[in-house]
């Protein structure tokens, strides 16, 4: 189950919907006309969709006991983990982010899958989350909601919701019935729930992991707590438990690409190998965002051997967030 998120920051508008998105896929061939579900699809498709619905009530309704009972484990850990690392007020912002569950009743339903403790329901159509300006229709897309199956029942895992705009192509086959691209790995339901993150400690200060990984993969922890996965791409990640005044240590292990991994952006495969931690500003219109340990090479290459440092945030890192980042270099 692994990209934004429903009832996660109003300063960090993340569809990180682990909480609300990940990613995307191709393959297979199916017929070109819909096919009614089975009896046992539609006993699982609608039962889902009970716990579904009663997840999005407790987000409408900013209903805290509600929501807990209608998400995973894994789910509000996340969520909270989120919260707190960006130094926002939990469980409040939960339910202040502009984000929304969107309504199924009006999407096509494509299919329910279930595997031991894992489920899946999958629709295609127009739908909003909050997102769209008032007035415009949404586009169609694909909404993919995740269950795990804890203690005897269904809660909601994660939910993703994949813009099609960049892939014009899949939302054709969608719109014929043809629903090959559910038949990547990405979607594919296993039966394999996500781990359960401990709770992340309230940070000091908010943190970010950049990394430029396009020919590897990269492992990078931060104080023990927040786990980092890069791998044939450039991307930057919230630090769960942020920095803390004083010590703080950072690992990097570095390892081949998965076989058949390619670089998501051919144009940038050649760039240098980065890896950039950021002290960010509590306010963006007063502080700038401060480089407190980085790995950049000569040469532009990934480190050979693991890595394991330690960097200090004291009161001379605190006060380069006030200069300029020219300036704080």
């Amino acid at each position: 189950m692994s990209a934004s998120t429903i009832g996660i920051s109003s300063r960090f508008v993340t569809v990180a919907m682990r909480l609300m998105m990940l990613v995307l896929c191709l393959a297979l061939v199916v017929p070109a006309t819909a096919q009614a579900p089975g009896a046992g699809e539609r006993e699982l498709r609608d039962r889902l969709q009970r716990v579904y619905r009663a997840w999005a009530g407790a987000m409408r309704d900013r209903n805290l006991d509600a929501w807990q009972s209608s998400s995973t484990q894994a789910l509000q850990n996340e969520v909270r983990n989120q919260i707190v690392s960006q130094k926002l007020p939990y469980p409040r912002a939960l339910f202040e982010s502009p984000l929304m569950a969107p309504q199924v009743s009006r999407l096509r339903f494509v299919r329910a899958r279930q595997v031991g403790d894992e489920a899946q329901l999958v629709y295609f159509g127009r739908f909003d989350a909050g997102l769209i300006e008032e007035g415009k229709r949404p586009p169609e897309n694909l909404l993919v909601i995740w269950f795990g199956r804890e203690q005897g029942g269904w809660a909601v895992g994660r939910i993703q919701m994949l813009d099609l705009d960049p892939m014009p192509e899949v939302r054709a086959k969608m719109r014929r019935f043809d629903y090959s691209f559910l038949d990547e790995p990405g979607f594919v339901v296993d039966g394999v729930l996500p781990k359960v993150a401990k709770l992340a400690p309230r940070p000091d200060f908010i943190g970010k992991v950049f990394a430029i990984s396009f020919n590897e993969s990269t492992e990078v922890m931060i104080n023990g707590v927040s786990d980092h996965s890069f791998g044939a791409t450039r991307a930057a990640q919230l630090v769960l438990g942020g920095f803390k005044r004083g010590e703080n240590t950072v690992s990097v292990k570095v390892s081949p690409l998965a076989e058949g991994q390619e670089p998501a952006d051919t144009l940038d495969d050649n760039a240098p190998y980065v890896i950039r931690l950021y002290l960010m500003p509590d306010d963006p219109s007063k502080q700038f965002p401060v480089i407190v340990w980085r790995y950049e090479s000569e040469d532009g290459t990934a480190p050979s051997e693991p890595i394991e440092a330690t960097f200090v945030i004291d009161d001379k890192v605190i006060e380069q967030r006030y200069r300029r980042p020219d300036s704080a270099r």
